[in-house]
């Protein structure tokens, strides 16, 4: 009785661990697999990258106008760091708005299309025309320093270009629209 009692005993032991072994595949791969559906949430439902070049936050600390800044952007336009209390409302403008109120907006989720104003005439009306039948939280602003003609800005995103693109700045806004770490309305 003795073997027999130690056989059963090595066999049950054996099938024990066999089912430890294939109980913790199991919970490996389900974490796993809650990983990826966690991101395609966070990612907007996609596992396709977001449009534009990604830049981690400088921050978001707030600042009264006439402070002085707290460092230089690490963009140009700016997509993240210190900003102004107030937001910049949604337009379309023909001359240059403070980077303080503008990243404040980003904060919001808002996104911003930089232009120079050197493009032509015609591509004006474009933009403006644009702005007109895409209002939401959009912000159309001329900016001189910037080494292409157009730059698309959200938090923590940048899409610069030469050449207006209107299904470019429409992908943009799909993917970053109300992606700010706050979500309320400039």
């Amino acid at each position: 009785m003795r073997k027999k009692e130690k056989r059963e005993a090595r066999r049950h032991a054996a099938r024990l661990a066999k089912f430890r072994k294939w109980a913790l595949l199991v919970l490996i791969f389900a974490f796993i697999g809650g990983g990826i559906a966690a991101a395609m949430v966070f990612s907007g439902g996609t596992s396709e990258p977001l449009s534009g070049e990604f830049f981690l936050s400088q921050g978001r600390e707030h600042k009264e106008p006439g402070d002085t800044p707290l460092y230089e952007y690490s963009t140009n336009p700016p997509t993240s760091g210190w900003h102004f209390v107030e937001t910049l409302p949604a337009g379309f403008y023909d001359t240059p708005r403070l980077d303080g109120n503008i990243l404040h907006s980003l904060e919001h989720g808002a996104i911003v299309l930089s232009y120079k104003s050197i493009i032509s005439d015609e591509d004006k009306h474009i933009l403006q025309a644009f702005y007109e039948n895409n209002k939401t939280k959009l912000i159309i602003v001329p900016r001189e320093n910037m080494d292409t003609n157009f730059a698309l800005t959200a938090w923590e995103y940048i899409d610069r270009f030469d050449v207006y693109d209107e299904v470019r700045v429409i992908d943009f806004i799909k993917d970053h629209l109300n992606r700010g770490p706050e979500n309320a309305s400039i």
